[in-house]
């Protein structure tokens, strides 16, 4: 009778040894696919953004060309109201052409700022450098070619960078 109270207590403290070690384990393993499957999720979500980001920079920069054919229009009639205003004239109306692409040109350099601001919060140093350089150019309109390449170029190594 002893023998079998003990095999008894035996299989009974090995079967709770058993389902709590299984418990404790399945729990670990548990918790580390949670924190994998959060770190791929906030990755995930970080390709998708910085991958929008090229897009929104490509259109960015096709407007700067926009800028570019009608600075000269904007500039010839803000001149003319500068002048009739400095010879005691009343300025001629602003064109409706002017006002239009003036407009433009602030949403353009709106969406170009955040642009640039964004490319430096989702990517990493290289992205970082070649925005600064772009951001201290003197025209912001006219960024040089190689200035933009090198942009495009550092976002390409650094999709899939992560800190």
């Amino acid at each position: 009778m002893k023998q079998e109270m003990r095999i008894v207590i035996l299989s009974a403290a090995l079967a709770f040894l058993g389902s709590t070690v299984g418990a404790f384990l399945s729990f670990q393993l548990g918790e580390k696919a949670w924190e994998r499957e959060v770190q791929y999720d906030h990755k995930k979500f970080t390709v998708q953004q910085r991958i929008k980001l090229v897009e929104r920079l490509a259109k960015a920069v096709a407007s700067l060309d926009e800028i570019q054919k009608n600075i000269e229009l904007i500039k010839i009639d803000r001149n003319a109201r500068t002048i009739a205003l400095e010879q005691g004239q009343s300025p001629p109306v602003i064109s409706e052409v002017s006002e239009k692409l003036s407009n433009r040109l602030v949403q353009i350099e709106a969406e170009y700022s955040a642009v640039l601001s964004l490319l430096q919060v989702f990517y990493g140093p290289k992205t970082n450098n070649s925005v600064n350089k772009l951001i201290a150019a003197k025209v912001w309109y006219k960024p040089k070619e190689e200035d933009i390449l090198k942009l495009y170029d550092a976002i390409g190594q650094e999709l899939y960078w992560f800190p």
